[in-house]
This record gives C-alpha cells, structure tokens and sequence, in this order.
C-alpha cells in the first residue's frame, strides 16, 4: 500500500473520532462494568465496522492500548483508552491517546509490522527512551502531535516562516518532551516530518486562498471595481 503524507492520516484519524464521538451523542454504545477492582469501573463499548472501542474515565498515566487479538471481553482488533471524561449528557473523548492508538491500528491493518520493545521502564523508573524511539511508537507520536497543531492553529494563522513555525509547534502542543527522548538520528527524521507537515499545511493555506481570490475576482470588473 502506497504510504499516505501525514495530513492524510490524520484526516482519516479525525474521521475515525468523529464517527466515535457521532456515536457518543446519539447514544450507540453499551455500558459494561470492570468487575475485578475493588471498585467497579464503568467502561463503554463503541462498535466500528472494523474496529471495536472501549472507553473509561478511570484516571491513570496509561492513556490506553491498541491490540490485535481477543482479550478477555475486549473483541479486537480493539483499542482501550483511559482518562475520557463522562459527564451526564456529554462524554469527552480523550483525543490525544485515541489518534495515538488509532494510528497503531492503521499500521497493523495495513502490514506494517512492529517491532518489540524490550525495556518500556527505566530500572531507575520512567519510560525508556527505547519505546519512544521505537519505529511504531515513533509513527505514533508523530501523528498525535501534528494533529495537536493540526487541532489548534488555524491555516490562515500558520506562520509562513518554518523557523516561527518550528517554535510555533512545540508551543502549542506536547512534542518538546517527547523531542528529549528521541536520538539525534530520530530527531533529525522528526524535523523532516514537520518541514514536510509545514509545506503541505503551505501549499493548503495559499491553495485555499486562491481559491477565494479567484471566487472574489468574478464578481470584479475589468478595472477591479468591485460589481453591485
């Protein structure tokens, strides 16, 4: 399969939560209980055609899993995440984890085979910089925090600069800590992720204003006088 830029797989990630969250608020998911804590745990089960969901608002700093095969009453292929907010009429999707893991699902759906990680803990504590560095986690991460920025800055907005927009991105989203982990290889293969992510984002900001400009010049005459 013919590997897709990363404004596409995020495009296909937000789709994902979107069809999710549709879910959500029209009330297409069943309630199940964890049994086995000493305090029961509500989680929800959203059904995709090809992709099961289970969501918890329990509290912990794993945001959740992606696995491929059955686990107890998980139906895989299946992705599990914690920390979403549900309040009584409105259930809040944590988004980060969910793209995270929705783009672990796409790799495994699509071939991509993954490579194991020895160490995910430092024997001192912490996560290692092994599973950061590693091929899926990395495309992972990418994904998650080109999407932050993808979330929060406006295309018109977009510095038209790399450098400002280099600054601009670990400002506005959760890649400055991850960046510390990866090696310098990595990081170099990170930065060609975002000069690519910024030309692409590029070459939309200024299609859509041609786009625009071409609408608005229909309505001008030949000396640029606006038609009423």
């Amino acid at each position: 399969m013919e590997e897709l830029d990363n404004i596409q797989k995020i495009e296909k990630v937000n789709q994902y939560i979107k069809d999710i969250q549709n879910k959500l608020d029209s009330s297409e998911y069943i309630t199940h209980i964890f049994s086995e804590f000493i305090k029961p745990v509500q989680y929800l089960e959203v059904s995709l055609p090809d992709l099961n969901v289970y969501l918890t608002s329990l509290r912990t700093s794993v945001d959740g899993h992606f696995y491929h095969k059955n686990y107890k009453d998980f139906r895989a292929p299946y992705v599990l995440i914690h920390n979403n907010v549900f309040k009584k009429n409105k259930i809040i999707i944590n988004e980060d984890s969910l793209a995270h893991e929705l783009q672990h699902y796409f790799d495994w759906r699509d071939g991509i085979e993954s490579t194991r990680i020895k160490n995910i803990l430092n024997p001192e504590g912490g996560i290692s910089s092994e599973y950061y560095n590693n091929p899926g986690e990395r495309r992972a991460y990418t994904i998650q925090y080109l999407r932050q920025y993808f979330q929060k800055v406006k295309l018109g907005k977009m510095p038209d600069n790399f450098v400002k927009f280099y600054n601009d991105f670990f400002k506005k989203t959760d890649g400055r800590e991850y960046y510390q982990y990866l090696s310098l290889e990595n990081r170099q293969t990170f930065n060609n992720y975002l000069q690519e992510f910024y030309n692409k984002l590029l070459e939309r900001k200024y299609s859509v204003g041609n786009i625009i400009r071409e609408e608005f010049e229909i309505f001008l005459d030949k000396d640029n006088i606006l038609k009423i």
